[in-house]
């Protein structure tokens, strides 16, 4: 075969719809303001469950200073073209798909860990690390997302073979599955990438390391809150 020539694979006619240009992929990563919570006492947060590990052993008993909740959302919005023929068929192709990944976070502190300084700001700089991971691997994905996005509407050749136009509801209906399952595809890979990274930061070198801090705040806790060998922070995510 000469250099340059390409054959037609069998099954695979020539699409007579016109060649379009690539749909317009946009996504956006967004992360709302923070939000802050100091309305909850010690003894309140104690019941807060959390999703990370704990990292120390069956023995240890901890209490929660703080934690970071958010959710990650991803909204799909899908714009398909038509154009009518003359034998009532139809050619569809994306126009435009516009997509928007945003966190929500908040920072939740124990009334009495916000009042003082020093374990206020310990824990506060802890907890921006659980927001700035979220932030971190929401733009990874939106990379990512945009990549898969476009490589699954060329694998189709980027518009449907002519379509009967009794036909043209359930075509779009399918086109636009097609764009919802790959990125539900993947937001659960960047849900299960965001666990393990969170739990990462909710390490037992961390907890140590906080432990460590503000000796003379935690000392003027009442006794019950500091029972624990190690006084924790912890992080507490909600996925959607």
């Amino acid at each position: 075969m000469p250099a340059g020539s390409a054959w037609a694979q069998p099954g695979q006619p020539v699409n007579p719809c016109p060649l379009v240009k690539p749909a317009q992929i946009n996504v956006v990563p967004a992360t709302e303001k923070v939000r802050y919570d100091y309305s909850k006492t010690m003894a309140q947060l104690q019941s807060t469950e959390v999703d990370t590990i704990n990292p120390y052993g069956f023995s240890g008993v901890t209490s929660v200073n703080g934690y970071m909740k958010g959710t990650v959302s991803i909204r799909p919005q899908i714009r398909i073209s038509r154009q009518t023929n003359v034998r009532g068929t139809s050619c569809l192709w994306y126009d435009s798909i516009d997509v928007r990944i945003e966190i929500a976070p908040t920072i939740v502190i124990a009334r009495e860990i916000y009042q003082d300084q020093c374990l206020r700001k310990v824990t506060l700089d802890h907890e921006m690390k659980h927001v700035n991971a979220d932030r971190q691997i929401v733009n990874k994905y939106a990379k990512i997302v945009g990549q898969k996005i476009y490589s699954a509407i060329e694998a189709r050749g980027f518009r449907t073979p002519p379509v009967p136009d009794e036909h043209v509801p359930g075509m779009n209906d399918r086109m636009t599955k097609v764009i919802a399952q790959v990125v539900e595809l993947e937001h659960n890979k960047m849900q299960l990438e965001r666990m393990e990274i969170q739990q990462g930061i909710d390490s037992l070198e961390e907890y140590t390391r906080i432990s460590a801090l503000c000796g003379e705040s935690r000392a003027k806790l009442p006794q019950w809150q500091t029972s624990a060998p190690k006084s924790q922070s912890k992080s507490r995510k909600k996925y959607r």
